[in-house]
């Protein structure tokens, strides 16, 4: 009787054990069937994230439709650089951006890993848990992004795809900051293509909610 029970006790752990590993092979997350980006929006989007000084970006799959106001455009616009100042481009922006759509893993920029995170991939970290138990499988998941994320608006041109604007919105976690608050900034840039190549001609942050 102790011997079955010895090997009830047995069976029950492996079975734990496999179901535990099961668990963790079905925290796979699959992309979403992405919608219709042409080749030129993933070189902005390739040339707009080039600036980060991480060997990875995790770059939400689903577009954000956070836009600025024109103030907030002309005040990051205002110095330095009147041409990017083109209220028409910003015009674009903000209808470029009245709705949300799925990117595909398309993006390259040099020396980084980017990887997309479907919604379901999303929801399971900042979704599902609170907010410090979140951040944590996150970074944990994702070691070399220094804990944080991005997501990017859909970009926006000129007549003749010569200028674009693209904004981008930073999410990370750092306790030193305040105990179980994530932190955000918002980017918007304007680039320029210039012999063939998009460049960065001036960027710029802003908060928001």
């Amino acid at each position: 009787m102790k011997k079955s029970y010895l090997i009830y006790l047995l069976l029950t752990t492996l079975f734990l054990a496999s179901c535990d590993k099961e668990e963790e092979i079905l925290q796979e997350f699959s992309l979403e069937n992405p919608d219709q980006f042409s080749n030129e929006d993933y070189k902005v989007y390739s040339a707009a994230l080039s600036n980060y000084n991480t060997s990875e970006l995790i770059v939400k799959q689903q577009t954000s439709n956070l836009t600025i106001s024109a103030e907030t455009y002309q005040f990051v616009f205002q110095t330095e650089n009147s041409d990017s100042l083109d209220m028409n481009l910003y015009q674009n922006f903000v209808k470029a951006n009245s709705g949300k759509s799925l990117l595909d893993q398309q993006i390259v920029v040099s020396d980084k890993i980017v990887k997309l995170i479907s919604n379901n991939e999303y929801g399971f970290y900042f979704e599902s848990h609170d907010t410090h138990t979140a951040w944590n499988l996150f970074t944990e998941d994702y070691p070399n992004t220094t804990g944080y994320y991005l997501e990017v608006n859909k970009i926006a041109y000129n007549d003749d795809k010569t200028k674009a604007l693209v904004g981008h919105q930073d999410y990370w976690f750092t306790e030193s900051y305040g105990e179980n608050e994530t932190h955000k900034i918002g980017w918007i840039t304007y680039l320029q293509k210039i012999e063939g190549q998009w460049r960065i001609i001036r960027s710029g942050t802003y908060n928001f909610l």
